[in-house]
């Protein structure tokens, strides 16, 4: 029994050596991973280690690139917000102390403004309106202000004061200083301060006439200190609309030169020369409301 216990045994130990042999092989064979121990890494359905499509997609997020570049396009686009008005008569904005003058902004107040009315009147052709501020030589404006096509100055659009208007220069059309000239079809001034800042020539020269339906309009206006006159109204010139305004130390309030038709209403004025001067009769100048002006040759004195 011993002999064939010993027996057994070493039989047992031959069977488990040839069993540790093939496993060897095996192992010779390449699948050296699996002998080891260690978890296999995935396979994908290629056949390729996934670990290693795993690390590239981890690097691919991590890639410097491609977050810059969305970064900066992001930043690019917030820089473009602004953007100018849809087209030229829409209305357009300006911002001397933030504004840009150039064909990207004009569509708001602040960094989205432009930064002259100089400008400005170069892509209007309807309203413009302007921030709370002084526009004159000293900041960087061009004058006179040449009003064109349907050009409105709006001078307290959204603001808690109104835009100054200050300083003049040479307006061809008449060869004298101007602040504002009208040589459009319909323009306007609203809620303005023009000051002439004294000297000969006027503060506001109309140069052309406009419709009956659509006619100039100078409203609720500060306008003074123009030597001459005030609101000067060229020879045949029709359709001028002067409400709510204050005409104050000036030559002439407002003249009107020649033959024209026009209206005042609820006008204030004061310490000037002469409130209303007419070179004739011109009936078609009516008015009424104003305070007591003082009249000259209009054929419908008192207004």
């Amino acid at each position: 029994m011993i002999f064939q216990s010993v027996g057994t045994q070493r039989r047992r130990v031959v069977r488990f050596i040839g069993i540790l042999g093939l496993v060897l092989l095996a192992c010779l064979g390449g699948a050296v991973v699996a002998c080891v121990g260690d978890d296999p890494a995935p396979v994908n359905a290629t056949g390729a280690d996934a670990s290693g499509a795993a690390d590239a997609a981890q690097e691919g997020s991590l890639a410097p690139d491609a977050a810059d570049a969305s970064s900066e396009g992001s930043a690019d686009a917030g820089s473009d917000a602004c953007g100018a008005p849809g087209d030229a008569s829409a209305l357009h904005f300006v911002d001397p102390s933030s504004g840009t003058d150039d064909p990207n902004h004009g569509g708001g107040y602040g960094s989205c403004g432009y930064k002259t009315l100089t400008y400005a009147l170069t892509r209007a052709k309807g309203q413009i309106a302007l921030q709370t501020a002084t526009y004159s030589p000293a900041s960087g404006e061009t004058l006179p202000f040449v009003l064109k096509d349907t050009q409105q100055l709006l001078c307290k659009y959204m603001t808690t004061a109104p835009a100054k208007i200050e300083g003049r220069g040479i307006f061809l059309g008449v060869n004298a200083n101007v602040n504002v000239a009208f040589i459009g079809t319909q323009n306007g001034l609203k809620d303005c301060i023009v000051d002439g800042v004294s000297g000969a020539g006027y503060c506001i020269d109309v140069f052309a006439s406009a419709a009956a339906a659509s006619p100039h309009t100078i409203t609720n206006v500060d306008v003074g200190n123009c030597g001459g006159s005030a609101i000067h109204v060229e020879n045949n010139i029709s359709n001028l609309v002067v409400n709510g305004s204050k005409i104050h130390d000036s030559g002439t309030g407002i003249f009107w030169v020649g033959t024209n038709t026009g209206s005042m209403g609820s006008n204030v004025f004061t310490n000037n020369g002469f409130d209303i001067y007419c070179q004739n009769a011109d009936l078609g100048v009516t008015g009424s409301g104003n305070t007591a002006p003082s009249c000259q040759a209009c054929g419908h004195c008192p207004f």
